[in-house]
């Protein structure tokens, strides 16, 4: 069989060894870029846990501060100097005296406990 011939010059047939040389080389390129690759995709990874971990600390570092400020407001409001002139002036409720009967029950006959 004879090659074809275009005007008496042969056709060049496809080289196989060119696709297979660019093959090789695609392959050398994915094996130095795909280590860098991985490189940047940790490092991104890595920053985003970062900025995450700096957001919670912050977050925290609030909530402590806003604990601490209700912890100082809930015992001032439960002072026993408040409660007193709460009770006074805002309930018009007195000390009981000495001789006074208390509310809520006695364990004394005579006053009339059980």
């Amino acid at each position: 069989m004879t090659e074809p011939a275009i005007q008496n010059n042969p056709i060049r047939q496809p080289d196989q060894k060119g696709l297979a040389d660019a093959l090789r080389l695609i392959a050398f390129f994915f094996l130095l870029a795909g280590p860098f690759v991985l490189y940047v995709a940790l490092s991104v990874h890595q920053l985003q846990a970062e900025y995450q971990l700096s957001k919670l600390v912050s977050q925290r570092q609030a909530l402590v501060k806003e604990r601490d400020r209700l912890r100082l407001e809930k015992a001032s409001l439960l002072s026993l100097k408040r409660v007193s002139a709460i009770a006074k002036d805002k309930l018009g409720m007195v000390p009981e005296g000495p001789l006074e009967p208390s509310v809520g029950g006695s364990s004394d006959p005579a006053v009339g406990g059980r």
